[in-house]
């Protein structure tokens, strides 16, 4: 008889388990949900993590867990989530917005080559996708920025080297005023630290730039191929 009873509850707890797991699911989903409206992206994120892992196999937030990680700053967190969106994906649709919002991770986690590279996949997959084509001009700007800024502060080191040997073999007034100069020179490099503005106009002409180039660098390519390639063997390949 305590058999009977003992085996009665096991098949009980069988069979509401299901029952507690949806419940307990939707509960932290429902969490992450407020938490999310309310702004506190870190912890929906949490929530929203914890609801996945009780969910049934056919539910999938993934795309609000990377969202709350993007909004509460944990790009690491949301580039990991994003390229398993973009494992995720089947259509070239769904694959060009894994990729926008990958490269937009990128971009914000100072990884501005990558976030070019998300963006460039982004338009290959759709190329309507005028958010990429937006977001990738404004990468390859912000990145030419970058360098010129670089550039320039290798100049201006090379120049502080020179006051400095200069510096060495004047007099403590001479020094005073060469400070002064220096001073001035670093002022001046704040400039290039503003933000870039980019119009349209602007963006299509660094895009088409940009294919352009890549044009030309695949026909060069193909061309060195073709020459060990007997002529009745090659074939025209698509970009």
């Amino acid at each position: 008889m305590k058999s009977l009873i003992q085996l009665s509850i096991c098949l009980f707890v069988i069979m509401i388990h299901p029952t507690i797991s949806a419940q307990n699911w939707r509960a932290y989903f429902d969490a992450g949900q407020q938490a999310f409206r309310s702004g506190d992206y870190s912890k929906a994120m949490k929530l929203f993590k914890d609801a996945q892992d009780l969910a049934p196999s056919d539910v999938n937030i993934l795309d609000l867990i990377n969202q709350s990680a993007y909004r509460s700053q944990n790009y690491n967190e949301a580039i990991q989530g994003y390229e398993k969106a973009l494992k995720q994906a089947h259509s070239n649709t769904e694959q060009s917005q894994a990729n926008y919002n990958l490269g937009n991770s990128h971009f914000k986690n100072n990884q501005i080559d990558k976030a070019i590279e998300s963006y460039k996949e982004a338009l290959r997959k759709d190329p309507n996708n005028e958010k990429a084509r937006y977001n990738l001009a404004y990468a390859m700007k912000q990145k030419e920025n970058q360098d010129n800024q670089d550039n320039q502060n290798d100049d201006n080191k090379e120049n502080q080297d020179n006051n400095d040997s200069q510096n060495d073999n004047s007099d403590s007034q001479n020094d005073s005023k060469n400070d002064q100069g220096n001073q001035d020179e670093k002022d001046d490099s704040k400039d290039g630290q503003n933000q870039p503005q980019i119009s349209p106009d602007q963006t299509e002409q660094l895009l088409d730039a940009l294919l352009k180039a890549e044009e030309q660098s695949k026909e060069k390519l193909d061309k060195e191929k073709d020459k060990g390639t007997p002529a009745s063997e090659r074939k025209k390949k698509d970009w």
